[in-house]
């Protein structure tokens, strides 16, 4: 301490001595209009040592306020980023729920247009493991859906139901590997069966090479198939492959598919046609003609009275024996 205080006692001291006059100055100068010469003398030393002291103070302060000005601005951006953040998702939602009614739109105009009952489904889940290519729709038994139905889009054809529940249905992709739909070249009529050989390419299997099949063809379905109720005419993809096949007696022929399932998010599933029961077959119980409950209608007969054909059906009387 003492040799710090060797070091600076020049400068201390004329600190000490630039500070008391500075006092006698102040009490002067209430007393007196003119500086002396000592006054200015004093002042003009004051001066200097005041600016050198004022100046780090002077930065220091400038720079704490800098300091907590951008403490203020990062907590704003922080606010921003997070409003922002907030803002984007909203964006999505918005974005993915236009999508959704885009979509919803070119089925409403499809199932408008289609000749059959449709069953709008989702797609719920996937899978794509191996040559095995699946997807799952929220859509069983309990909504009249049963295996062998046709699953299509507004583009085409997607597959058709293999396993059903009471809520969901597992439907099997055209480009399974297991898949086999019959189908027909409709420029030129040729038949043959589309089979999966990848996540989007099917081949136009069984094809003779005296068949007329030609690249862009379109492969539609031809309604013809034992375990599947595929409507004829559904759009299955185009040939974009034509080559001949090494043995000489097919045709090598690859379709891509009309939809892209890749997105596929939503489907309609073909629901079978409603059977219509003639109650007219069913045979007599205990002498009596079985009539139909009210709501069902018994289509007239050159047999029936013309008042029951107006007045519709009626129940049988108890203890005739009639069906309830």
């Amino acid at each position: 301490m003492k040799e710090l205080f060797r070091r600076f006692r020049i400068l201390l001291l004329a600190v000490v001595l630039v500070l008391l006059g500075l006092q006698l100055l102040g009490g002067r100068l209430d007393e007196q209009s003119e500086l002396r010469v000592v006054d200015r003398a004093i002042l003009a030393v004051y001066r200097p040592v005041n600016h050198a002291l004022d100046w780090p103070f002077s930065k220091l302060a400038g720079l704490w306020s800098r300091y907590l000005a951008l403490v203020e601005v990062k907590q704003k951006n922080q606010r921003l980023l997070e409003v922002n953040a907030e803002l984007r998702m909203h964006i999505d939602q918005l974005v993915e729920q236009g999508k959704a009614d885009e979509r919803c739109r070119e089925q409403l105009g499809f199932l408008r247009s289609y000749q059959g009952e449709l069953l709008p489904a989702e797609v719920i889940a996937r899978s794509v493991v191996g040559e095995h290519r699946t997807i799952i729709l929220d859509r069983g038994t309990d909504h009249g859906v049963e295996p062998g139905l046709a699953v299509l889009t507004p583009e085409g054809l997607a597959g058709f139901v293999t396993q059903a529940a009471a809520s969901v249905c597992v439907v099997t992709l055209i480009v399974d590997q297991r898949s086999a739909v019959d189908a027909i070249d409709q420029r030129s009529r040729a038949r043959g069966l589309i089979q999966g050989i990848s996540s989007d390419l099917c081949q136009f299997a069984f094809l003779e090479q005296s068949l007329d099949v030609a690249l862009g063809d379109r492969v539609v379905s031809s309604g013809f198939g034992p375990r599947t109720v595929v409507p004829k005419g559904l759009l299955v993809g185009v040939v974009v492959r034509v080559e001949k096949a090494p043995d000489g007696l097919t045709q090598l022929v690859q379709v891509q598919p009309a939809v892209d399932f890749s997105s596929l998010e939503e489907a309609l599933i073909q629901l079978p046609p409603q059977q219509v029961i003639d109650l007219r077959e069913i045979p007599q119980i205990d002498g009596e003609l079985y009539r139909p409950r009210a709501g069902l209608v018994l289509p007239p007969t050159a047999d029936t009275p013309q008042d029951e054909q107006s007045a519709g059906p009626a129940l049988p009387a108890q203890g005739t024996g009639g069906v309830p």
